[in-house]
């Protein structure tokens, strides 16, 4: 039979204390971690950053698609006048 120490070191999440590898892993300690945490402080900032690049981008092609529409509406019109 293993003793109490074998089966609370054995596993990974356990440290012998019966606690997982956050410690007292209670709602509020993990809330209060994941806030204070700025690893991931960086990784939001490059995604809003990509995002307003995205909303920029696409908002250009918009104008320039319509730009280039009445382009070559304007030179349809000419052709179709020139052709009569």
């Amino acid at each position: 039979m293993l003793s109490d120490e074998a089966t609370t070191n054995d596993h990974p999440r356990r440290q012998g204390n019966g606690q997982g590898r956050w410690g007292d892993a209670t709602m509020l300690n993990v809330v209060k971690r994941v806030l204070a945490d700025e690893d991931g402080q960086d990784l939001i900032e490059y995604a809003l950053l990509a995002a307003f690049v995205a909303l920029a981008a696409v908002a250009a092609m918009t104008q320039l698609g319509t730009a280039i529409n009445n382009i070559y509406t304007r030179i349809s019109s000419t052709l179709g006048t020139a052709g009569s």
